[in-house]
């Protein structure tokens, strides 16, 4: 394979071979898909990582930086396709680096999602022979997010602008015109906060220079009766035009029942707030999964597509398999639906959680369902679970829904000692998924087939159940 390199003309001409650096472009046939979604090849010896192309593939790609001895790359022109292309729905593609999945069909990005849930599991366990499962879909591809994170930045003229990350970049955004995976009701919220942050001259936070005072605005909606809460995230607490926004916004926007402003004086780009008051409306909004009310607060973990959720739940029913006998725990549970999901047909649902207002909320839901042999408690899965292994604490079936990082080996430690006969795994991250129930595997349980539900139409991102029997 010979290399390549763009001058300003566009034109790709000869490089030496070896000297492919950052800026060059490259041809490349794609011959896998690694596990963040971008496709596999080869340039000069290295493995090039090339984001918008898949296998079979044989493009033009443009590399923009060398790590760990890898190359990535972006895909600049298709020269054969593997896999038939169409016309992204949404005018940043290219921009964003949230959708990078839009050119092609559901049906291809769940046989892309399946490859990679395989692959992960292949690696991990190379001898075992793990079905994996055709993907689930769940709900429309488009306006499925019930929670969006925009960030404040500006344009070329100065203006503010209200938008979204640039692909790889944490410094750079860009002003986001209509996000389709967004509901409508969002969409008009974000419009309308940015014009407010004009009309008042105010001014982006810097994450370089660390100055200015917009930083976010997070937005929830909910699907079941279209509530929304926005919640702006400022790196001061003193902020022009307040009244202006809690007055204006729910007026013209009646479907914000809550609206939030939140303080966040780390330097770090992240909309978690060290203080939060209530601009207006209510401190939550109510949403409805299958026959639960939900109550959703700012820092409530609900899964970020609301009829994908309710899938994933009765994917989690089917593969627990449950009798009505069972004592269950319900692991990172979170404001508690998938306990509360399976409490019909358990006889006890023990949920743990770490975060406070998550497990007020969940017990709230079970007091409003009657569930009285139902119980959140609040604790550290690593503390509380070793200690409860230690006095003997035993359950049935455990249902795990950790975060992308995986189980902590203690939590993993702890589990193998209180010997549940079933763990469902629900998780976000093949490889860590891969990694745990390795472990689980060679402690005496055997695997069954990964079902994996497709969440996150149009990017790489699946979350895999699997059940273990011991």
């Amino acid at each position: 394979m010979s290399d390549t390199t763009a001058h300003d003309s566009g034109i790709a001409v000869s490089a030496p071979k070896g000297a492919v650096r950052p800026g060059m472009i490259v041809p490349a046939i794609i011959d896998g898909i690694a596990l963040d979604g971008r496709g596999v090849a080869s340039a000069s010896g290295r493995q090039l990582l090339v984001r918008g192309a898949l296998p079979g593939d044989e493009v033009d790609a443009r590399v923009f930086r060398r790590r760990g001895g890898r190359l990535e790359a972006t895909c600049v022109s298709v020269r054969r396709e593997g896999f038939p292309r169409r016309e992204p729905r949404c005018a940043h593609t290219g921009q964003c680096g949230g959708c990078t999945w839009q050119q092609w069909e559901p049906g291809i990005q769940h046989e892309m999602k399946r490859r990679m849930v395989r692959e992960a599991l292949t690696r991990a366990m190379p001898d075992a022979a793990i079905e994996v499962l055709p993907v689930v879909a769940a709900g429309p591809e488009f306006g499925y997010r019930n929670k969006m994170e925009f960030t404040f930045g500006k344009d070329e003229t100065g203006a503010v602008t209200l938008g979204l990350h640039r692909a790889g970049r944490f410094d750079a955004t860009f002003d986001v015109k209509h996000c389709w995976i967004a509901p409508e009701g969002m969409n008009a919220v974000r419009a309308w906060v940015c014009e407010w942050a004009r009309r008042n001259a105010l001014v982006p936070y810097d994450p370089r220079r660390f100055g200015g005072a917009l930083r976010h605005l997070v937005l929830r909606e909910a699907a079941a009766t279209g509530e929304v809460m926005a919640n702006l995230v400022c790196a001061a607490g003193e902020m022009a035009g307040l009244d202006e926004l809690s007055e204006g916004l729910p007026k013209e926007l009646p479907q914000v029942k809550s609206l939030l402003f939140s303080v966040n004086t780390r330097r770090g780009d992240t909309a978690h707030a060290e203080t939060t008051v209530l601009l207006s409306g209510r401190p939550a909004i109510s949403e409805r999964i299958g026959d639960m009310e939900v109550t959703v607060s700012p820092v409530s973990f609900l899964q970020t597509n609301s009829a994908g959720a309710e899938r994933l739940y009765s994917v989690v029913g089917e593969v627990a398999g449950l009798s009505g006998e069972e004592r269950v725990l319900d692991l990172y549970c979170g404001i508690g639906l998938i306990g509360t999901w399976l409490a019909p047909r358990a006889r006890e649902v023990v949920g743990l959680e770490q975060v406070p207002s998550a497990v007020h909320d969940a017990n709230a839901m079970r007091e409003r369902l009657g569930y009285t042999h139902v119980q959140f408690r609040q604790g550290d899965a690593e503390v509380v679970l070793p200690a409860w292994a230690d006095r003997g604490e035993r359950f049935d079936v455990v249902i795990v829904d950790p975060p992308r990082a995986g189980l902590h080996p203690k939590v993993l430690a702890a589990l193998v000692r209180m010997s549940p006969r079933v763990i469902v795994y629900v998780s976000c991250n093949p490889v860590t998924l891969a990694a745990n129930v390795a472990d689980l595997s060679s402690s005496g349980y055997r695997i069954g087939a990964a079902h994996p539900v497709d969440l996150f139409p149009h990017t790489p991102h699946i979350e895999t159940v699997v059940r273990l029997e011991k």
